[in-house]
């Protein structure tokens, strides 16, 4: 008898150490489940049923208020992307500029000369600028202009020249005594049934020596 009651007393807190282990085993769980239940729950469902966002806008569902969070993500990221692309392009501009600012600093402060005749001689040349103007004239940052000079037998290449070029071409002919009336002719002809890239881009401009002026000239003088 001495030794079952020596073992009911040191039984009757053995059992109690194991229901308290027991118990807090128990309770570490709970708290361990809880813990990962509210960390790792992302999808929409998980969520309650009623959420109010910092623009105190109220949604009935959860489901409404991820849709309109997709939304503004995707509106975000492509809001990202179209930035990154205008980004990436105004880079390209300005790169642009700087070698056009470099290769030409001057060029906005050019100033544009009209297409009208002008008769003035130069040391023993007589020059007839702007005799025969392009139909179309551009400003004088507007594009680079294609200067050449030569006489009537160098008129053949002009038409394959323009038609290449596509902007404005500046020729100066040599046209003394006869030459003149027969360069006229060419030019007329060149204009008005060749091509019509001729009439629109290209202005002519004569000149000849003063001792060998084209009659025609001499009778305008008188």
């Amino acid at each position: 008898m001495w030794r079952k009651g020596v073992w009911r007393a040191t039984a009757t807190p053995r059992l109690q150490m194991s229901c308290y282990s027991f118990i807090l085993n128990i309770v570490l769980l709970l708290c361990l489940a809880f813990s990962f239940y509210f960390t790792s729950c992302k999808h929409y469902k998980c969520r309650p049923s009623s959420i109010t966002t910092n623009g105190n806008k109220h949604f009935h569902t959860t489901k409404e208020f991820y849709e309109v969070d997709e939304n503004v993500n995707l509106l975000n990221y492509q809001d990202k992307k179209s930035y990154s692309k205008n980004s990436v392009y105004q880079k390209k501009i300005f790169k642009q500029i700087s070698l056009k600012q470099k290769i030409y600093p001057d060029l906005n402060e050019c100033q544009t000369r009209p297409l009208r005749p002008l008769y003035y001689q130069r040391g023993q040349y007589w020059v007839l600028e702007n005799y025969i103007p392009a139909d179309r004239s551009f400003l004088c940052n507007q594009s680079i202009t294609y200067t050449t000079h030569g006489d009537y037998t160098f008129l053949g290449n002009l038409e394959l020249l323009i038609s290449r070029w596509q902007g404005p071409v500046s020729m100066a002919l040599y046209a003394p005594d006869a030459d003149f009336e027969y360069t006229l002719d060419i030019l007329v002809y060149l204009r008005n049934c060749r091509s019509q890239d001729i009439k629109t881009y290209v202005t002519f401009h004569i000149f000849f020596d003063v001792l060998h002026t084209p009659k025609i000239m001499e009778k305008c003088r008188e």
